[in-house]
């Protein structure tokens, strides 16, 4: 007898990611599943077998502490607390072996006793700044340099700029508070990001932004932000 979708997520939560047994992964997922995560789309069982690895090489002790269960049909929702030890490559960040605890949720939708679809979401901001990756301030979110990859992926971890967790190419690039994406230039050169809506105030010879009025008016401004756009 299939056991019923409640029970088959919590499988996924305690047998496959707590219990680590990714041999699992081909019973619990159909061959045409849709996995949706902050780091792109992935398909079928290799997709769940690429996103297992990506993070439990990245914290081998992830653990998820299951928070509450709905359930309803098919669907089954979970929201869970994820916790590790940073110990391996994770987006091309070198392991920091800081611990991390973050709080998520995963939708799955069932047929015929596998997932076919699956969708997470989880702070990823939250878990960068308690890597040390970024920092938030006020309005701005800073990115240390110390833990970006260097160009041409010789940086900390080997990781490829432009790729996600998965190694594959992305598509865009991660839009931070108060700033444009970056746009590509020629030769590859990123633009640095624009801060919007800056009132100016008047003096002689001109006009210059007034940083203390940033956001606050609907005027244009040429000011440019000293913060980069990266992709994380």
């Amino acid at each position: 007898m299939t056991a019923n979708p409640k029970q088959l997520a919590l499988q996924i939560i305690e047998d496959l990611w707590n219990q680590k047994t990714p041999a699992l992964i081909d019973t619990l997922y159909a061959a045409n599943c849709t996995i949706h995560t902050p780091d792109g789309v992935l398909h079928g069982p290799s997709g769940a077998t690429q996103l297992y690895t990506a993070y439990t090489t990245a914290f081998p002790d992830t653990h998820y502490t299951v928070e509450d269960v709905v359930a309803e049909g098919e669907r089954v929702v979970i929201r869970f607390t994820f916790a590790g030890t940073h110990r391996g490559d994770l987006r091309g960040i070198a392991a920091t072996d800081r611990s991390v605890a973050v709080a998520g949720m995963v939708l799955f939708r069932f047929a015929n006793g596998q997932v076919i679809e699956q969708r997470g979401v989880w702070d990823s901001l939250s878990a960068m700044q308690q890597l040390g990756v970024v920092q938030v301030s006020g309005k701005h979110t800073v990115v240390s340099r110390a833990t970006l990859p260097e160009e041409g992926g010789s940086g900390p971890g080997g990781a490829v700029p432009g790729r996600d967790s998965f190694g594959r190419v992305r598509q865009h690039t991660q839009a931070y508070p108060g700033v444009r994406p970056a746009t590509s230039g020629e030769g590859g050169h990123v633009s640095r990001p624009r801060v919007r809506n800056a009132r100016t105030s008047r003096i002689p010879g001109g006009t210059t932004p007034n940083p203390s009025e940033t956001l606050r008016s609907g005027q244009p401004s040429d000011h440019r932000s000293p913060m980069v756009s990266v992709q994380v």
